[in-house]
């Protein structure tokens, strides 16, 4: 609420992070609205013409406030009189009024004291003007019941939620068409009607989250005016995307809502419905707000490579440094079964023992984890899943067997499948081979930063290697990691992703190999499947046979291949995608 902080200590040796929350100084304004706290709330976005409010500090009679766009202006400024000071009010909030579209402001109360006039000295907030009407992000809920002040639904009301949301909270949305009833509903009453036959009202977006088990139900977005008039529109894409759980967009232009009955210039309720007798499913929506003409995805010209909607130099410069940039496809080749360390193919679907499918008898023992479906999709097919806990973590203790136990000593390959779940503001550890906290032990760990959008690879001797992206969340990923002796090698999906520099630790023998965990901490957020471990570095086509594939085909990776007349494994960067480029030259596009 702004009115205390916090002091963040990570201590590298023991990896643990203390977190000290400071004595409120009860004389500042405090709980701003708009409010950044910064590293955890995504920053805010605020309507061009709404209000600033705070709660006063204890002693406060009156509060300066300043406003503008330079950070250092706003902490510098004494003089509520002088630009970015906006003078002294008496109530508890001011109305700026005319800010600009897609600026970021910064803005501070300096409260006065109610004896002497003395000035305390408040702290900075940050918001972003928000491009157009914002109708509903969620953040101002404290609960469900408060959300249901302004939404409601059939056959059963949303909910207020917390886990899957792209800033701080979403609405849950759980439809289920039973009996002779085809769809769900969730409705949001605008309040007062709006207009939107304005320059700012053309689009109508929201983000929805989907879950694995839904059906391929129909979505629309749905308008009433004030009169009771509904208009809706079929969401266009792939009806499977209600299975995706990954933030994606529904985007409809205002103008495909008007159908000779609604009435545009007096809307009173946003909704979103799905169809379907009999379906049943839960979806996650965020950000429901109405915008101008803009850039959108799928909209832009077919020129345009950089995604700006504009032809230009630009797009013409990554033509050119990826000129002949070609296709190919690589045939996978089987790696060597005497190197095989361990396989955990998680195919039992129960109990508390993670068989090792290799000869070597390296059985783990499963903590924690829950058996779900595995990579697949088949009903049969299991993997793990483990919940990024912090400290007791879930967990597969595989023994304390070396990957380089049957081949070179300062080789080993570990391949799996991850579909992860995203950060949780914490390290994460995919697999590792260390004890405790001291790092004399460490052999090796494969593991994620809390913040840092990075994998690290670390081992006692003081190696920390950083490379690459932790693999697409929400997405089953085939992830390989490969020494040689010195080079590692970062694959995803059989792409060759990173590669750096890297020796093993020489942590003690009796050190466990863990899956999901390191000791009993930094839990990873996620499900894996089908974990192997060898006592050599596999080449790329040993990595695709992992994969469970005979070939795989690579297509140009430069978003220059704008057209492919060419045959797979013949297409290149070509002469065909700069007639397109050129046809388009200088052509700049808005929809709608």
């Amino acid at each position: 609420n702004g009115r205390s902080s916090f002091v963040i200590d990570y201590n590298s040796v023991t990896n643990r992070t203390t977190l000290v929350a400071t004595e409120p100084n009860y004389a500042l304004a405090w709980n701003p609205d708009p409010k950044w706290i910064e590293g955890y709330y995504a920053e805010p976005k605020a309507p061009a013409d709404g209000n600033l409010s705070w709660s006063p500090g204890d002693f406060a009679s009156s509060h300066n406030v300043y406003l503008g766009t330079d950070y250092g202006d706003v902490n510098n400024a004494t003089d509520p009189c002088t630009y970015p000071g906006c003078g002294n009010v008496s109530v508890c909030s001011y109305n700026p009024g005319g800010l600009e579209f897609g600026q970021t402001y910064y803005w501070r109360i300096d409260e006065v004291n109610d004896t002497n006039g003395t000035i305390w000295k408040g702290k900075i907030w940050s918001f972003t003007v928000f491009n157009g009407k914002l109708l509903d992000d969620f953040e101002s809920y404290a609960d469900t019941e408060d959300l249901l002040t302004n939404w409601s639904g059939y056959p059963a009301n949303p909910t207020l939620e917390k886990v899957e949301a792209i800033d701080y909270q979403s609405m849950q949305f759980d439809y289920n068409n039973p009996g002779d009833s085809n769809y769900s509903v969730a409705a949001l009453d605008l309040g007062s009607p709006q207009d939107w036959t304005t320059a700012d009202t053309k689009v109508l977006s929201i983000d929805f989250f989907g879950t694995e088990t839904n059906g391929a139900e129909q979505m629309y977005l749905a308008i009433a005016d004030d009169n009771n008039n509904i208009s809706m529109v079929a969401y266009s894409g792939d009806a499977n995307d209600l299975k995706k759980d990954r933030w994606q967009n529904f985007d409809v232009a205002v103008a495909d809502f008007a159908d000779g009955t609604i009435d545009l210039s007096s809307i009173k309720r946003v909704g979103v419905w799905l169809t379907g007798m009999g379906a049943a499913g839960t979806i996650y929506i965020d950000n429901v707000e109405v915008v101008p003409s803009g850039c959108f995805p799928g909209h832009q010209p077919a020129g345009d490579i950089n995604g700006d909607c504009t032809v230009d130099i630009t797009d013409a410069n990554t033509m050119v440094s990826d000129w002949l940039d070609t296709d190919f496809t690589i045939t996978a080749q089987s790696p060597d079964a005497n190197f095989l360390v361990a396989w955990y193919k998680f195919d039992s679907g129960s109990g508390s023992t993670a068989v090792d499918s290799s000869s070597n008898g390296n059985n783990g023992s499963i903590i924690g984890a829950e058996w779900v479906n595995g990579k697949s999709g088949d009903p049969n097919d299991y993997a793990l899943k483990f919940r990024g806990l912090e400290f007791n973590a879930d967990y597969v203790e595989c023994g304390t067997f070396s990957p380089t136990s049957l081949g070179t000593p300062n080789e080993m390959t570990v391949t799996y499948w991850v579909k992860w779940s995203g950060w949780n503001d914490r390290y994460q550890s995919f697999v590792a081979k260390r004890f405790e906290w001291n790092q004399s032990d460490w052999v090796w760990h494969v593991g994620m930063g809390p913040a840092a959008d990075t994998v690290f690879f670390w081992t006692g001797d003081g190696t920390d290697v950083i490379l690459g992206t932790p693999p697409e969340d929400y997405d089953w990923v085939h992830v390989a990691i490969t020494l040689d002796g010195s080079i590692l090698r970062m694959y995803y999906d059989g792409h060759l992703v990173a590669t750096g520099p890297y020796a093993l630790g020489s942590g003690a023998a009796d050190t466990p190999v863990r899956l999901g965990s390191t000791n009993d901490f930094d839990g990873l957020n996620g499900v894996m499947d089908d974990v192997r471990f060898y006592s050599y570095a596999l080449s790329q086509e040993e990595v695709i046979s992992t994969m469970g594939l005979t070939e795989l085909y690579f297509p140009i990776a430069s978003p220059a291949n704008i057209t492919d007349p060419e045959q797979p494994n013949s297409r290149a960067v070509n002469l065909a995608d700069f007639a397109v480029m050129a046809a388009d030259w200088l052509e700049e596009s808005v929809w709608p």
